[in-house]
């Protein structure tokens, strides 16, 4: 691991010090200067989205030299994707710097000339395959058809319908729909759809709320077997290949306690490679095929400590593009030789003012809960400082996604303050198998504040960290969660929200469920019927006038309808009505889409007024937990 070695010494001083200024704090929330990374048709140049300060452009690297050379704009429009049309040519997305109008445009790497493509303007879906190998053509999806649009004249043809509606959608790399998922929200049913090999006839499957489901993710070269999970009892997630000619699913089974949850495919391509185990200690990478499994072997344990991700391969076939990370490590790139793990580097992500050793890792640990479960979770604290006060983050979403060793510019920020972080995979967590995540159905708001205080109250008690200064924190719908478990809890010290809606309809409860067809919130808040009820409950505007714990309540950009001064408005007149004299209130009616430094200089000022609001307020009783 030399090459990373020396990737991080290379990186230059950001910050330092006890109190970080905005301006240090900042470096953490800019954006990646080298993103979305993408092949020529003839593996040569590797196209980039180029971020230089405020502007942005496309930039290009010679794979044979090494050099890098980046496209000059005029600063009005900005580049925020692309694809290869030929090996010299690029169909490039633009818009303004307030992202509010989009374009399509062809650039000409050889005669630096631009060529409008506004026939794509005035398309339905979104591009999914460039077709490189055709310059006149270009694939597009919608959630109803496959539609093949001409760059010249903007003549569409239907190239695939298939027999419903779909927003999951696995495509072979011929850009032919081989399946379609479609679930139904307030049934818990589902529908899976197939393509034979044989025929090219669609053959149906109808899944009740019971079935164990299988959902698509990805198809073999050969169009023959689907890849995708399947929902099954147990403490395991269960990996599946599905024949789509017999209609037989075998499950592939994978080592105990090591449930897979990610899936690694070849972009340009599209083939399944690999699954990664990524939410425990360690990354552990599984290969789909046997032809795979030595160079897999081979990336996991040259890129131990990070998590991997195979953007793509090359025509040489032995050579894959692959991009690293972890807390300390936004990301790089790597060109990897599957046959020898070799690796040589290309780029890092994110500029060198994000200094590795100023960053904090994340500890891995598991704890007992109160009811005698044993649960996981990841802690991230300030280097050399002992018993640092605790910020314990609510999850955005249910059912939440497992925590992950990867990079996160707010809990960085948090912890150049002197805070350490915890994350929890409280029950009811994805990608812990179907049992653990039935656990969390039933009193489902009791058991995520009972698991929270409980993973506080174990680094409490192994004085990891102090018992006294222990505060939660929430964004969008987590602030909604924040809020239902601190009317019932006094073992944290303050409450922080950013960006919380005044209101929650069930409507509401749809967007912020993971996977809707799977664990839909519906069927975690005991049905339909019951949903507005829930929905009544957990709105803020009756929560902020019942909470006695010392809140912050911030709105620095769009909430979840949009309405930011409506929400704000709203909810500080509830304020007003509480007998909650510690509270905060603060508004920014800034547009969200403003310059990256200006962006990020705005998140990094609500950090510090976070960190300095929770600064004020200790608990009085350190080893209370919840009210009765």
């Amino acid at each position: 691991m030399r090459y990373l070695t020396s990737l991080f010494f290379a990186l230059c001083t950001a910050f330092a010090g006890a109190a970080p200024s905005v301006n240090e704090l900042s470096q953490l929330f800019l954006p990646a200067e080298f993103g979305q990374p993408k092949l020529s048709p003839d593996g040569k140049f590797i196209a980039f989205l180029a971020r230089n300060g405020d502007d942005y452009s496309i930039g290009l690297c010679d794979l044979s030299t090494g050099q890098t050379d980046l496209s000059k704009g005029d600063g009005k429009a900005r580049p925020i994707d692309f694809w290869w049309k030929t090996p010299r040519r690029l169909l490039v997305q633009v818009s303004n710097n307030k992202l509010n109008a989009l374009a399509y445009t062809i650039f000409d790497l050889d005669r630096r000339t631009t060529e409008d493509a506004w026939h794509l303007d005035r398309q339905p879906g979104r591009i999914f395959d460039a077709q490189p190998q055709d310059p006149k053509h270009v694939l597009m999806v919608t959630s109803e058809e496959i539609r093949r649009i001409n760059l010249s004249n903007g003549k569409a043809e239907n190239v695939d319908r298939p027999p419903t509606r779909t927003s999951s959608w696995v495509v072979d790399s011929q850009g032919r729909a081989r399946a379609v998922y479609q679930s139904i929200f307030r049934f818990g049913v589902a529908d899976l759809w197939w393509r034979s090999v044989i025929g090219g006839e669609w053959r149906h499957q109808h899944f009740t709320a019971t079935d164990r489901r299988f959902v698509p993710q990805a198809v073999d070269a050969d169009g023959l077997h689907l890849w995708g999970w399947e929902m099954a009892s147990g403490k395991e997630t269960v990996f599946a290949r599905f024949n789509t000619q017999s209609g037989e699913r075998t499950t592939k089974h994978f080592p105990p306690n090591l449930p897979p949850t990610d899936l690694l495919m070849l972009g340009s391509t599209r083939q399944p490679v690999a699954v990664a185990y990524a939410q425990g200690k360690d990354v552990a990478l599984f290969a789909l095929n046997a032809s795979d499994e030595a160079a897999v072997s081979r990336l996991q344990t040259t890129f131990a400590g990070f998590f991997p991700i195979i953007v793509d391969a090359l025509p040489d076939k032995k050579t894959w593009l692959v991009w690293i990370g972890n807390s300390r490590l936004p990301g790089a790139y790597f060109l990897f030789n599957r046959q020898t793990g070799e690796a040589s580097l290309i780029a890092q992500s994110h500029g060198k003012n994000i200094v590795e050793d100023k960053l904090a890792a994340a500890d891995y640990f598991t704890f007992t809960a109160r009811n005698g479960g044993q649960l996981t979770a990841r802690l991230w604290r300030p280097p050399g400082k002992s018993t640092p006060p605790l910020i314990v983050y609510c999850p955005r979403q249910l059912p939440p996604s497992p925590t992950a060793d990867l990079y996160q510019a707010d809990v960085q920020a948090f912890v150049a303050q002197g805070f350490a972080v915890l994350q929890v995979n409280i029950r009811g967590t994805d990608g812990f198998g179907a049992t653990p995540t039935s656990l969390g159905d039933e009193n489902w708001s009791t058991n995520i504040r009972d698991d929270l205080e409980d993973a506080a109250n174990h680094l409490a008690n192994q004085q990891i960290v102090n018992p006294s200064r222990v505060y939660l924190y929430g964004t969008w719908f987590g602030g909604v969660l924040a809020l239902e478990i601190a009317t019932t809890s006094t073992r944290f010290a303050a409450i922080a929200t950013v960006n919380i809606p005044s209101k929650v309809s069930r409507n509401d409860l749809f967007r912020y469920t993971d996977d809707s067809g799977l664990n839909g919130m519906t069927a975690r808040l005991c049905g339909w019927a019951e949903t507005n009820k829930i929905a009544r409950e957990l709105s803020p505007l009756q929560q902020v006038t019942e909470l006695k714990t010392p809140a912050l309540y911030l709105h620095n950009e769009d909430t979840l309808k949009g309405q930011p001064v409506q929400d704000g408005r709203e909810i500080r007149s509830a304020v007003k009505k509480s007998s909650n004299a510690q509270t905060g209130l603060a508004y920014s009616w800034s547009d969200r889409l403003k310059a990256p430094s200006k962006l990020a200089a705005e998140n990094a000022a609500i950090s510090l007024q976070i960190g300095n609001f929770f600064n004020q307020f200790r608990s009085p009783d350190s080893t209370a937990q919840t009210k009765p």
